[in-house]
């Protein structure tokens, strides 16, 4: 892999790696006991949850913005320890920061659609890793490659977190036990490693070095029959594999009964997606449904 063969082209490896993982064979039945369920990582187990500048102030979701320290937090589903190497891009620039062992401990959470809890469980999350970039670059794309779990290789690239992510992560409100941007801040140490430049990448022909998954034919939902008249919206997360199929779904924002949610859930299912791309490369990724319900029509 490119973390230990620098001759090897950066770009080919990557995107070989993520055609071969997000292969996933969509789902067989997607039914009404699954719509509350948790979307799956098509990716891998661990995964980059919190990108956070220590001297950027001014940062903005929509922006990570330049600045030559950053601390990234990373979150597992079951493993206790996590090795392997950020990738991060900055524009064509790819650089790399090898870690080895990290603890993970474990954190309670719930997921709320602001009145009610839809979902909660445990994940387990890592402390900051601090890294800074040379030159003050601007930073574009974070993932970890050459992953190990408990110390077993997970072959597999995972879910590249990037600078337009947050737009397309559901409006639930995440209430975990991950540290808060301004303790990440405070144990930041002052010559934290520096990230490690490597060949760089030709965009040329390549627009984005994201494009979010996109729908291609929705499917209208029907107002449900017995249900009494009222406008209300349902909001679906479909999970989808590198070729645009519907590999997972589950219910993000609730229509405040079963059967608006189970409508919208059908529709979500039903409609067809072109899958998300990372430099030009189909990937798994997601799709944020939203049904609106109203009996005037």
């Amino acid at each position: 892999m490119l973390a230990h063969a620098a001759n090897v082209n950066f770009r080919a490896v990557f995107l070989c790696v993520l055609l071969i993982v997000g292969i996933v064979s969509p789902a067989q039945a997607l039914v009404g006991d699954d719509i509350y369920k948790d979307a799956p990582d098509l990716f891998c187990p661990a995964r980059v949850v919190s990108v956070i500048p220590i001297h950027d102030a001014a940062w903005r979701e929509d922006d990570l913005g330049t600045d030559d320290t950053f601390a990234v937090i990373l979150a597992a589903d079951v493993a206790k320890t996590v090795s392997g190497t950020l990738q991060v891009l900055s524009h064509d620039q790819p650089l790399k920061v090898p870690f080895s062992n990290i603890a993970l401990t474990a954190s309670p959470y719930s997921v709320t659609d602001g009145k009610n809890i839809v979902r909660s469980g445990t994940t387990y999350n890592s402390a900051p890793l601090y890294f800074a970039l040379p030159h003050s670059m601007t930073l574009t794309a974070v993932w970890i490659y050459d992953l190990k779990l408990d110390g077993k290789p997970a072959d597999c690239g995972t879910l590249p977190l990037y600078h337009a992510h947050y737009k397309s992560l559901s409006p639930l409100k995440w209430h975990g036990g991950a540290m808060s941007d301004v303790d990440v801040r405070r144990q930041a140490p002052p010559h934290p490693p520096l990230a490690v430049a490597e060949k760089r990448i030709d965009f040329s022909g390549c627009p984005a070095v994201v494009k979010e998954a996109e729908a291609v034919s929705l499917q209208t939902p029907e107002y449900p029959r017995g249900v009494a008249l009222r406008k209300t919206s349902v909001i679906i997360r479909i999970a989808l594999d590198a070729a645009g199929r519907v590999a997972d779904a589950s219910v993000l924002q609730s229509g405040g009964t079963p059967e608006f949610d189970a409508q919208a859930f059908t529709a979500a299912v039903k409609s067809r997606y072109n899958p998300r791309l990372f430099l030009c490369a189909s990937v798994p990724g997601f799709y944020t449904f939203r049904a609106n319900f109203d009996p005037r029509g």
